[in-house]
């Protein structure tokens, strides 16, 4: 069974002017995700959920 070589793929100049330019710091451009009202609105939720989990579980389980 013959061996196949493949070649390394050709990168696009610009693409590889694009990948160095990074910069320096880390977070820069990066945002939260959510918002504290949407924080507030899942805490509220799921200490709801789980209040009533525990509240109708059945003792000693």
């Amino acid at each position: 069974m013959k061996t196949i070589i493949k070649a390394p793929p050709r990168r696009n100049p610009q693409d590889a002017e694009a990948t160095t330019n990074r910069p320096e710091n880390a977070a820069t451009g990066k945002r939260l995700p959510y918002g504290l009202l949407d924080c507030a609105i899942f805490l509220a939720f799921s200490t709801s959920l789980i209040f009533a989990m525990c509240a109708t579980g059945r003792p000693g389980a």
